[in-house]
């Protein structure tokens, strides 16, 4: 059997000695290496593939208007992490790392992640809160289950090391210690609580006004955006989970990027398919719109929440805040929502505290 001695130091153990590895583990090596760089770059495909398609409701959404905070959350979520997914990129490829270089940017690479999950997270709590405001604590313990796990994680970033690779791999990637003991699995459980929590609690509040019954309402898209967004993510989050706990050491992390980009990219599109549907119900144009905005409460269009909403005036207190997450809307309400709201006024409106 064919034995080779790796003296680069690139590839030493943990323990500073120079490794020793037969023929059968390097073909493992790359076959493991190969995989780890398929999924990495078909998330960050699929993360991309969809920032193009949906380029232009961005622009109307987004940037014809008034910023807010969930504004810089959105452009963090949708640019800051893929921009950094770039660098990551240049060291799962580069040959130039030295085993000190990957040590240091092993760190980057897991607070990249922590960041990208955490500012969906707190995109999740906006629209809790918004549909919440009237039960705060609802919202104060979704809060604290995500600020347990940005802790959990942050931690396991700093106890991050390089994954030990043979002599023909080339690659800087991340491993983290399981310190404290169980910590890996526990942030990942942890995460999928949350999303359960909130989810949970987005259907509680819009399955009472019968979203299945009327696709026109804004309560069937606050539904089904969350049941999306909770069915991918608790897929890959849990896939996440399993590897951990059972993977060898060069594929335990094999789904943390993927992890990051879809939850990414679904977090994304759920935040401007909101506002668009509300548009869409309330008969506005996508194009032509003013370029001055007001408080979306003094014009906001009598929009059905539910086939059973309870009939009040449209915008009064926080009923703008879910439909207008990223955005007010525009001074002058068009002919159509006039036409409409004479029409519909008193009966279709979004109930108060929403």
């Amino acid at each position: 059997m064919l034995h080779f001695r790796d003296h680069s130091g690139f590839h030493d153990r943990l323990d500073g000695a120079a490794a020793t590895y037969t023929y059968e583990e390097m073909v493992e090596e790359i076959r493991d290496s190969f995989a780890f760089l398929c999924v990495a770059f078909m998330g960050y495909t699929i993360m991309v593939w969809d920032q193009i398609i949906t380029f232009g409701d961005e622009v109307q959404i987004v940037w014809r208007q008034r910023k807010t905070t969930m504004t810089f959350l959105f452009l963090i979520n949708r640019y800051v992490v893929p921009l950094g997914f770039m660098i990551t990129m240049y060291a799962y490829l580069s040959p130039g790392f030295t085993h000190q270089q990957c040590e240091q940017f092993v760190k980057y690479e897991g607070c990249i992640v922590s960041l990208g999950v955490f500012v969906a997270g707190l995109m999740l709590l906006k629209r809790l809160s918004a549909l919440y405001h009237d039960k705060m604590s609802v919202v104060w313990f979704a809060g604290v289950l995500l600020f347990v796990w940005f802790c959990l994680t942050g931690l396991r970033a700093s106890q991050g090391y390089p994954v030990p690779h043979s002599p023909v791999v080339h690659s800087c990637t991340e491993i983290n210690r399981d310190w404290p003991s169980g910590s890996g699995s526990a942030s990942l459980w942890i995460i999928v609580s949350f999303d359960t929590f909130v989810v949970g609690f987005i259907l509680a509040r819009t399955l009472p006004f019968g979203p299945h019954r009327d696709a026109s309402t804004i309560a069937r898209t606050l539904a089904v955006d969350g049941l999306m967004y909770y069915l991918v993510v608790f897929a890959i989050n849990v896939t996440s989970a399993i590897c951990i706990m059972k993977a060898p050491p060069g594929i335990k992390n094999i789904f943390g990027q993927l992890q990051l980009h879809l939850t990414v990219t679904m977090m994304s599109r759920i935040t401007l398919n909101l506002p668009k549907e509300h548009r869409r119900l309330a008969g506005w144009s996508s194009r032509g719109q003013p370029s001055r905005w007001q408080d979306a409460s003094t014009v906001l269009p009598p929009i059905r929440f539910g086939a059973s909403s309870v009939p009040t005036r449209t915008g009064q207190g926080h009923n703008s805040a879910v439909a207008t997450e990223l955005h007010d809307l525009p001074t002058r309400p068009s002919n159509a929502y006039e036409q409409d709201r004479d029409r519909r006024r008193g009966s279709q409106s979004l109930p108060a505290g929403v």
